[in-house]
């Protein structure tokens, strides 16, 4: 149960925090426990996800790369298993009149299921904007966070930004909170709606992030210290300023917390006494 005291000082709203954890339970029931990022290395700062993007000088057309960079994001994401048709779209443009495709029902209806017509998931690009750093994988991330998610259903509903918030937590969930987190203009354009008269505020794509991230790190039983001096070196200040907070409000749903967890750990396998089968011999 909430802690009342910390009702002051939570980062994120009770009902956005209780549908992380729902978002978080459901994934870990169908795909088991989250992964932990890759640990940054201590010495020197390597090319991550979101300095990528497609240059003029590289050998490979920019359709070639996005294949290539595609599948690399699969890896990260621990997807290397799914079948996902990549196909280039310009933005604006209806993608369902680029290549033949269909949709289908999505159980949540949060993101459209398309399909190429061998009923392979899709995911549409411009390749205009991948000379943008970032841009392709952000949307590569959340495509796959959407096509993860998939049959997810809120007990409480979900509307057009929670769903997207529960989109956030499948690519938490996937390792990508720290890349995401480091593209909030990005993320901000995926939480806009369109109906909506002004972006989402950085603020919620932050503190939303930041919740999942320590919430998918907590469940490993990584402390606030520890994500902070294992991973500091991934976020950006605004995140790394929020750990604190969101490791504390999320140790405040003590039980919750403790059933993702024992629900993380590996099955016991027990030795089976063969002595016990040798009546039915």
């Amino acid at each position: 149960m909430l802690n009342t005291n910390l009702l002051n000082n939570r980062l994120v709203r009770e009902k956005d925090a209780l549908l992380q954890f729902e978002t978080m339970a459901w994934l870990i029931r169908r795909y088991g426990s989250p992964s932990r990022p890759t640990v940054p290395s201590p010495l020197h700062r390597s090319a991550t996800l979101e300095d990528v993007y497609w240059d003029e000088t590289d050998s490979r057309s920019v359709f070639d790369w996005a294949d290539d960079h595609f599948g690399a994001i699969k890896s990260d994401c621990q997807m290397d298993d799914w079948t996902v048709t990549v196909i280039p779209a310009g933005d604006g443009i209806d993608p369902m009149s680029v290549a033949p495709t269909r949709q289908l029902a999505s159980a949540s209806n949060q993101a459209p299921y398309i399909v190429d017509l061998h009923g392979r998931p899709v995911f549409f690009y411009d390749p205009r904007d991948c000379v943008e750093p970032g841009y392709y994988t952000a949307r590569a991330v959340l495509r796959l966070a959407e096509l993860r998610l998939t049959g997810f259903e809120s007990a409480d509903g979900l509307s057009g930004l929670t769903g997207r918030m529960a989109v956030l937590t499948a690519a938490c969930y996937a390792r990508q909170g720290f890349t995401l987190a480091n593209l909030p203009r990005d993320v901000s354009t995926y939480m806009t709606s369109d109906h909506d008269l002004r972006a989402v505020p950085h603020r919620v794509v932050m503190n939303t992030l930041c919740f999942s991230t320590c919430l998918a790190l907590r469940i490993k039983h990584q402390s606030e210290e520890m994500i902070l001096a294992t991973y500091g070196t991934r976020m950006p200040k605004t995140f790394r300023r929020k750990v604190r907070q969101a490791c504390r409000q999320i140790d405040s749903y003590g039980q919750e917390l403790k059933l993702l967890q024992v629900m993380s750990e590996p099955a016991p396998h027990h030795a089976t006494n063969p002595a016990r089968f040798t009546q039915y011999a």
